[in-house]
């Protein structure tokens, strides 16, 4: 009987150990694609011939990440996920969170006017931190006055 007790128990103990190992294994990070975005506004989105306002500029791909792998470059103006299209910018989060990290997704995108879809396998944002190197710069559009005037009239 004294047996029968300690094996229900060792039983018992051992059931709860596997389980709790398993759904530890199972816990993965967040879907992760690899690029910093910005938006665009509507001057910008008018001087690229961009098709929507609805989009995230790509200002920099991380390397060795999903999007660096499936060829994702800065000044792409990525449209769609999985078919699905961006409502702003910040969308593109929301659209990569419903996947989980190793999953394939179709990014529709724009590159230099011309549209294309890249399949990338997101990665897991928990097994990559982002440190910010504000001596690096950014891929950005924009103009900059002209300072030959400036030096003139000093």
């Amino acid at each position: 009987m004294k047996h029968l007790v300690v094996f229900t128990l060792l039983s018992l103990f051992t059931t709860t150990v596997f389980a709790q190992k398993s759904s530890c294994e199972q816990e993965t990070g967040r879907a992760f694609l690899g690029v910093t975005t910005d938006e665009l506004d509507d001057t910008k989105v008018s001087l690229l011939n961009l098709p929507t306002d609805d989009g995230a500029y790509v200002t920099k791909v991380y390397p060795g990440l999903a999007a660096d792998k499936a060829g994702i470059k800065p000044f792409d103006y990525i449209v769609a996920v999985e078919g699905e299209a961006l409502d702003h910018g910040d969308d593109l989060t929301d659209l990569l969170s419903r996947h989980r990290p190793g999953d394939v997704v179709n990014i529709d995108l724009i590159r230099r006017g011309e549209p294309m879809t890249v399949a990338a396998t997101l990665s897991d944002r928990q097994n990559y931190s982002v440190e910010w190197n504000y001596d690096q710069g950014e891929a950005f559009l924009g103009v900059s006055p002209d300072h030959d005037d400036e030096e003139d009239e000093m």
